[in-house]
């Protein structure tokens, strides 16, 4: 278990080196290369310097998060100036916090070793991970800062409430209500998902002390809950904007619950598939990690052998199976085990933390595996880090290493009486290789991005593809040929063209896909438009597979795209004409008559 000794902090600057040199390599591999053109990114850009501007989140700009992120970013927008590095440093830094938190949690249950592996595989499977063409899966420009900041802030969390399960200390507890208070601020409905494990937990560790303790740590336990009600009102008192946030928080519900994307991601597009991925990754998890162990026992047993060959037996099963899985789409089950391994620990520990049987081990991984249930209940039956959701694998990932690390380990370790630390080394040798195919494909996908594109407002190196080269041939025109004092709407969406232009947004909407009209409904949306002084309006292919293959103004948004061919005509055309048909790339600039 963790401790504050200083022998122990000298034994750990080592691990922190490795996990420090781990990200520096990777950022310099991905350097700029990271988000993407059309979707998300541009929101992430865009929106806190609207903020800035006086503008007030849910009132004039459609948000479905919370407040927090936005809000701060824009505090560094103030203080660094609107530029795509402030971003990239806020990413950054959101990304170390988390990769050496994540460490420390470990730290609770494993050793260093499987500490050091788990913040590795994290920084490169999922930190740094690029596994399609979005380019939006990972912690520096992700879809969504409000989706990372709660992952740190909940992260950060569950580390001071183990401090106090595992310490006593209350004032732990306090920072721990702080920061998921934070958390609540970030993503509402994913940090209150998450409270409930913490609650228990906690509630669990108080039943044995005297009543007016536990009347004590129940108001504690209440704290983060009193807290992020404070600030939403005092939020709302000051602004006026609870109307709006209300309409907003609601459209992201029916957004998520009507979205393709949510249904893939939580794995309820196929259910007996996704059942049947589980149950496979469970078995080859399980297959693996006990037959290293019973290698492990056999070369433990040739007791003159030479420990270069002790060693080298397991290492050498480890490869073996790694080059097996390799070989095969099997390597990309890996993950997908952790549903049943939640679900196991859950309980398991929930049962051995009732007062007769607890012990502060208990409780703590109690406090671990509930949280991290809950955190994942977005992609219950598809927990691979290459879906959308893909942040809230950081704590199930940590739980993966405790229970195949931890629990699997002791327990073969016990019954095969394996020498201490030969298993550990093995495990950590066969998870590291794991991490390869994960990250091959990442890499692989960097390196398309070679489209080197400088602006006043930062450097970026997109995919280079047609589309990408139509996104920047816009920006270019919007700068040279309309006023700067200009209003442009892109549709369906691409804010990132408003903010590399640095062209004004007059409607509170900045995206106009199928699940985000489907809320407010066209009429309302086009009642908008008409009051609102639109100069510009862009059409811009994007994908529309995700939103089930709709095509914007010919399968959704038809009175929206009536009503723009009625106001504006068009002045300039790049690639194709948008939306002509399925393979069609282009954008077509419009201007109001």
């Amino acid at each position: 278990m963790e401790n504050n000794g200083s022998k122990n902090k000298k034994a750990e600057f080592l691990p922190h080196l490795i996990i420090l040199a781990a990200f520096c390599f990777l950022l310099s591999q991905t350097w700029l290369k990271w988000g993407n053109l059309i979707i998300d990114t541009g929101r992430e850009l865009w929106l806190p310097g609207e903020l800035l501007k006086g503008k007030i989140l849910y009132k004039n700009i459609i948000y479905f998060y919370g407040f927090l992120p936005p809000y701060l970013i824009a505090g560094l927008y103030k203080i660094f100036g609107i530029n795509v590095n402030t971003l990239v440093y806020t990413g950054v830094a959101v990304t170390l916090i988390v990769s050496f938190t994540i460490y420390r949690i470990a730290r609770f249950f494993l050793g260093t070793l499987l500490s050091t592996t788990l913040a590795i595989n994290f920084l490169f499977v999922m930190a740094f991970a690029n596994y399609g063409d979005n380019g939006l899966s990972n912690f520096i420009l992700p879809y969504s800062f409000a989706s990372t900041f709660f992952m740190m802030f909940t992260a950060l969390s569950l580390y001071f409430f183990l401090k106090f399960i595992f310490f006593g200390n209350k004032n732990n507890l306090v920072i721990w209500a702080i920061l998921l208070a934070a958390a609540c601020l970030s993503r509402p409905e994913s940090a209150l998902a998450v409270w409930p494990g913490f609650a228990v937990s906690g509630f669990v560790w108080a039943m044995r002390k005297p009543k007016a303790e536990l009347l004590k740590i129940s108001g504690y336990l209440l704290l983060p809950l009193l807290l992020t009600i404070l600030s939403y009102w005092l939020f709302f008192s000051l602004t006026g904007a609870y109307p709006d946030f209300q309409k907003s928080f609601m459209a992201n519900v029916v957004c998520c619950r009507n979205s393709i994307i949510t249904k893939k991601a939580s794995g309820l597009s196929n259910i007996p598939a996704s059942i049947s991925r589980i149950c496979v990754s469970s078995v080859l998890n399980i297959v693996i990690f006990v037959s290293l162990g019973v290698i492990c026992r056999m070369s433990a047993l040739r007791g003159n052998t030479k420990p270069a060959i002790k060693i080298g037996l397991p290492l050498l099963a480890a490869f073996i199976f790694f080059i097996a899985l390799k070989q095969s789409s099997l390597r990309l089950l890996q993950y997908y085990c952790l549903t049943l391994v939640l679900i196991a620990g859950t309980i398991g520990y929930f049962l051995q933390a009732l007062p007769r049987a607890r012990t502060l081990r208990s409780l703590g991984l109690l406090a671990l595996f509930s949280t991290s249930l809950l955190a994942s209940c977005r992609i219950f039956l598809n927990t691979a880090p290459f879906n959308y959701g893909f942040f809230l694998l950081t704590l199930p990932l940590i739980c993966y290493y405790v229970f195949f690390g931890g629990i699997v380990r002791s327990a073969l370790e016990k019954d095969f009486k394996i020498p201490e630390g030969l298993l550990s080394m093995t495990m950590a040798s066969f998870l590291m290789l794991m991490i390869i195919p994960f990250w091959k494909y990442s890499d692989s996908a960097y390196k398309h991005h070679t489209l080197s594109v400088a602006t006043p407002r930062g450097k970026l190196y997109c995919d280079n593809s047609v589309q990408s080269t139509i996104f920047w041939q816009t920006v270019v025109y919007l700068k040279k040929n309309t006023p700067q004092n200009s209003t442009v709407v892109v549709f369906p969406e691409g804010v990132g063209i408003n903010f590399f232009a640095e062209r004004d947004i007059p409607v509170k909407h900045d995206s106009y896909t199928l699940p985000e009209i489907a809320p407010f409904g066209e009429k309302k949306i086009v009642e908008e438009m008409k009051t609102a002084d639109i100069d510009y309006v862009i059409i811009i292919s994007r994908d529309p597979t995700a939103w089930e293959a709709a095509s914007f103004g010919v399968d959704y948004a038809k009175k929206i795209r009536a009503w723009i061919d009625a106001n504006y005509i068009p002045i300039k055309q790049f690639g194709d004409m948008p939306y002509t048909s399925e393979t069609a790339v282009g954008a077509l600039i419009l201007k109001k008559k």
